[in-house]
Parts: structure tokens; C-alpha cells; sequence
């Protein structure tokens, strides 16, 4: 995906001069970073989300909450809300969907083939 579309920090990111892949760096309405990253040489789109927040941050009355929080933000979506839909959307397309939990953070991944976006 072009990243021109993209409004987001001025200056260039520094790379290689023989990576030929885009990246833009991007501060979102809620001041999320993000890091946009684009190689039309790949098969498949990938995104990860990565927060600051993992099992030691748990209060003492709900331990496993991060980990609980993890397994279900990524099962579904306003437009797949469905747990079975979502899965199958991933499947159907060459694609997976997962997460962890660590001691400090909680990363969010997925991947899907280039010709299933919309």
C-alpha cells in the first residue's frame, strides 16, 4: 500500500540506500506512534501493536487480567464482531491473528494476504 496517502512526520525516516521498502512514521488523533511500513516485494500485510502494560501491572484482586484482555481484543472487530467470523476471515485469506502477554507489555499481531484488503 502507497504511503503518500499518510500525513505524518516531515522528515524521513533514515535507512539503507539499498532498502527499498517505504516507511513513514505517523502520530495518530489519540497520540499513538505509529510506524507504517510498506514493501510491495511481500505477500501478505502484516500489523503489530505493542502496549506498556503487561501481567505485572494486574491488580492484586484481578490477577490474569492483562492476559484475559489479550486473548479477547483481538476476536473480533465492528465489522467481524463475531468470534467464528473473524477467524474464518483470517483463515480464508492466508492469514493469521495472534497476541501475548509478557511481564511488561502485551503485543498484539496479525498478517493476511495482500489481496484481501478492501
Amino acid at each position: 500500500m502507497p504511503l503518500e496517502k499518510f500525513k505524518g512526520n516531515p522528515n524521513p525516516i533514515k535507512k539503507s540506500p539499498n532498502d527499498k521498502t517505504d516507511y513513514k512514521y505517523i502520530v495518530l488523533p489519540n497520540q499513538m506512534r505509529v510506524l507504517l511500513v510498506s514493501d510491495p516485494l511481500t505477500q501478505h500485510g502484516y500489523a503489530s501493536l505493542e502496549v506498556m502494560a503487561g501481567s505485572f501491572l494486574d491488580p492484586d484482586m484481578m490477577i490474569g487480567s492483562a492476559s484475559y484482555v489479550q486473548a479477547m481484543l483481538p476476536r473480533a472487530s465492528k465489522k467481524y464482531p463475531d468470534m467464528e467470523k473473524n477467524d474464518m476471515f483470517f483463515k480464508m485469506n492466508g492469514g493469521e491473528c495472534n497476541a501475548f502477554t509478557s511481564w511488561t507489555t502485551t503485543n498484539f499481531h496479525m498478517k493476511v494476504a495482500n489481496q484481501s484488503y478492501e
